[in-house]
């Protein structure tokens, strides 16, 4: 059976691992929703947990930056649960500064 993939391009790992790269710029820059829009681009695609796990800290970034601490808090710990496997970096991603990141915009 032939892969369903193989005639993709880019190739599934390669737009997996560039969604990440560039979802960790923006998550770095505060950029939430571009964050979350490179990381939605990939669900299904690669390791959906540690997408999800970064989704949930582009969210508690947007969060933050509307005034809701009670759910940036929220869901920074939700962030924490899911990157927990994977701490402290996953496919060349810093996730432990993403995390300091957003818990430090979070407390500012």
């Amino acid at each position: 059976m032939e892969d369903e993939h193989e005639d993709e391009w880019p190739p599934p790992d390669a737009r997996y691992r560039s969604a990440l790269w560039r979802a960790e710029g923006h998550l770095e820059r505060g950029e939430w929703d571009q964050a979350a829009a490179a990381l939605d681009d990939v669900l299904g695609v690669g390791d959906d947990e540690l997408v999800r796990g970064m989704r949930h800290l582009a969210a508690a970034g947007y969060r933050a930056r509307d005034g809701d601490q009670i759910r940036a808090r929220r869901q920074l710990e939700h962030a924490r649960c899911r990157l927990e496997p994977y701490l402290p970096d996953q496919e060349e991603v810093d996730l432990e500064s993403l995390v300091e990141v957003v818990r430090r915009v979070i407390e500012s």
